[in-house]
């Protein structure tokens, strides 16, 4: 590939979710046909929309556009990371055994997609999740400002009613209403 990730943008525990986020959106449009927008990847990751769109086009150009990873590149990718990790027979059994055929599994070939999505799935059902209480926050608060100008609009009849005005055309002028007049 042309450009090193680390060489370019350095990796740090409080940037990984930009690359994390930048590289699910772009399989996603590479992968899917319907898929959501930058606004909603940018929102769900905790970033500006506008950096969102910066993030793909960088990470689109360290790729050089190719988006299509040959098995070969995969188990070289996969066999360098599992060596950084320090996993101790190199390659997992079933990872060795799709390098050991010309054509590599179809699991294997998207296992890291799956738990791609699997992450993002989570993460979205947490935002969903957020959003829902939020919603339910909101509503109840309406409810409370309803009910308080229910109550001040009692008062205030209540008032008006003491000052010797009865009747609905005075009410109606104590709660600021028309008096269909």
């Amino acid at each position: 590939r042309r450009g090193s990730i680390t060489g370019t943008l350095p990796l740090t525990r409080h940037n990984v979710h930009r690359l994390l986020m930048t590289s699910i959106m772009i399989a996603a449009k590479f992968l899917d046909d319907a898929f959501y927008n930058n606004a909603y990847y940018a929102r769900v990751g905790g970033i500006a929309t506008a950096e969102m769109n910066k993030l793909e086009l960088h990470l689109l150009n360290l790729v050089d556009f190719r988006l299509h990873v040959v098995p070969e590149e995969l188990r070289r990718y996969a066999e360098h990371l599992f060596k950084a990790a320090g996993t101790p027979t190199g390659m997992p059994y079933a990872m060795a055994a799709a390098a050991a055929v010309d054509t590599p599994s179809p699991v294997m070939q998207y296992e890291p997609a799956f738990a791609a999505m699997a992450a993002a799935t989570a993460t979205i059902q947490q935002a969903q999740q957020q959003a829902a209480a939020a919603a339910a926050a909101a509503q109840q608060a309406a409810e409370i400002v309803a009910e308080a100008q229910r109550i001040a609009d009692a008062e205030a009849a209540a008032e008006a009613a003491m000052n010797g005005s009865t009747g609905p055309r005075s009410y109606a002028a104590a709660v600021g209403r028309p008096t269909g007049n």
